[in-house]
């Protein structure tokens, strides 16, 4: 007598075909849950690097645009803002390759023209070009932020303090308002100790970009070298703390605010934390030298 074969046997032939639906519909669930995530992290890191955008905080936004390109690696818009994002940040290498592949993908020729005209501003002019000529480029009513931004990073870059400052006063001689190059232009006040300009230039910023952290630091800073406002330094720094818990400088003010004002035990403990996260840190060692000198502790001091 025959055995009947698999195919032969209608019970087992409907199982066979009910396996093979639900394998199906388990793969297309996994598919589609694989896209819908994928979709949701791309769109998460996109926001995120349009929010570091809107901060000017290029080197975060770069790394979120990286990541958003690992899932969307044919987005010419991402190709082209990390392009843009990274020349801004003085990555010009990186930044050559990702808009060579916006041009690939198919982005706006006349924005990757553009772009190509701001790198070699930016990377090139401002070294091999003379001053009069780069004036002449925003010497206009109403000069265009972007020239003037690559003009700005470009001598930052070559450290020609007096030019990129020059171009901060023409952006801000024309756009006030914006809180970016008052930002840039007290930084620069604040490096060539000039404190009393550089924290009204913070102050405004801080108008214009209520508690943005590198503000809150600069006004910090300058009350503690400037005045010795112990007051006003110790609390603009930990405004900013809250926002950067670790930051070595800004706990460091800190401490020196706690010591110049008699608070030695808690001066103590904030240098001993400086000192916890690097123990080379010149500047909180030398504070903990002094305090541990004034208690009697020579040895220590010494050490």
């Amino acid at each position: 007598m025959a055995v009947p074969s698999t195919n032969d046997n209608p019970r087992l032939r409907r199982r066979n075909i009910r396996f093979g639906i639900l394998a199906l519909v388990l793969l297309a669930a996994g598919l589609a849950a694989y896209f819908y995530f994928s979709r949701g992290t791309a769109s998460k890191e996109w926001e995120l690097a349009r929010q570091a955008l809107d901060r000017q905080d290029l080197a975060a936004a770069g790394e979120h645009l990286r990541r958003y390109l690992e899932d969307r690696p044919t987005s010419e818009e991402g190709q082209f803002l990390l392009a843009r994002t990274l020349r801004r940040d003085g990555k010009h290498d990186e930044a050559e390759r990702h808009l060579a592949e916006a041009r690939r993908l198919g982005w706006d020729p006349a924005s990757v023209r553009k772009e190509e005209a701001l790198a070699q501003l930016q990377r090139r002019d401002v070294r091999e070009k003379p001053g009069d000529f780069l004036a002449s480029l925003v010497s206009g009513p109403s000069p265009e932020k972007e020239l003037l931004e690559a003009l700005y990073r470009g001598d930052l870059a070559l450290r020609s303090w007096d030019r990129a400052g020059l171009w901060l006063h023409i952006w801000l001689g024309s756009y006030p308002d914006d809180w970016a190059p008052r930002l840039w232009q007290a930084q620069l006040l604040e490096r060539f100790k000039k404190y009393d300009r550089a924290r009204a230039d913070y102050l405004k910023v801080l108008e214009l970009q209520p508690e943005h952290p590198e503000a809150l630091l600069g006004v910090g800073m300058c009350a503690l070298a400037n005045r010795g406002d112990y007051a006003e330094a110790e609390a603009y720094l930990t405004s900013y703390l809250a926002h950067n818990a670790g930051h070595a400088e800004a706990n460091l003010g800190l401490a020196r605010c706690l010591y110049g004002r008699g608070d030695i035990a808690a001066a103590r403990a904030k240098t001993l934390e400086v000192l916890a996260r690097d123990s080379h840190h010149a500047g909180a060692a030398l504070l903990q030298g002094t305090i541990e000198a004034e208690a009697g502790r020579d040895e220590e001091a010494a050490r």
